[in-house]
């Protein structure tokens, strides 16, 4: 004979509420016993982990001299040894536009290169021109690749070749 309770539970709750009793027994007592298990095992992890150093309360200094600009009368000269690294960087030039920006506080030229050539040799290419001229800046970059099996992209660039200010020897 049962209970009277349980052949009211029983016939309330049925075989899904016996098995939801029976994961929640489960969980209790897996919890009970899995637990301490686990906070000992991330206490171990903590102490095993080397403590991070501290950060310094101010900000670490500042360079003595700012960057020094390329002179405005170099920007023939500079555009030649962009266009001369492209070239041993195995990305082939196909078209150049220049134009003088004026308007800002310092002088730029504007120059858009579209070129060709894998992946790596874009990358690295772009990496070796913004490492040797401290006043160029890359504003834009978009590559597509004709098909998906080729290697080639096509890659446009949008390059600001920032100057001191004084005289251009790059045509108005």
């Amino acid at each position: 004979m049962t209970a009277p309770w349980a052949a009211a539970w029983g016939a309330r709750w049925g075989a899904p509420g016996a098995a939801a009793a029976l994961a929640l027994l489960a969980a209790v007592f897996l919890g009970a016993w899995l637990a301490p298990r686990w906070q000992a095992q991330a206490a171990a992890a903590r102490q095993a982990q080397p403590a991070m150093p501290a950060m310094p309360a101010t900000p670490p200094p500042r360079p003595a001299a700012p960057v020094q600009l390329p002179p405005a009368g170099d920007a023939a000269e500079r555009v030649a040894d962009l266009l001369r690294l492209a070239s041993r960087h195995g990305v082939d030039v196909e078209r150049t536009q220049q134009q003088l920006d004026r308007g800002g506080p310092l002088p730029r030229l504007q120059l858009g290169l579209t070129a060709q050539g894998r992946y790596v040799e874009l990358r690295t290419f772009v990496a070796a021109a913004l490492q040797a001229d401290p006043g160029l800046a890359l504003d834009r970059l978009r590559w597509r690749r004709a098909t998906a099996a080729s290697d080639e992209l096509e890659a446009d660039l949008q390059w600001s070749l920032w100057q001191a200010p004084g005289p251009s020897a790059v045509a108005r």
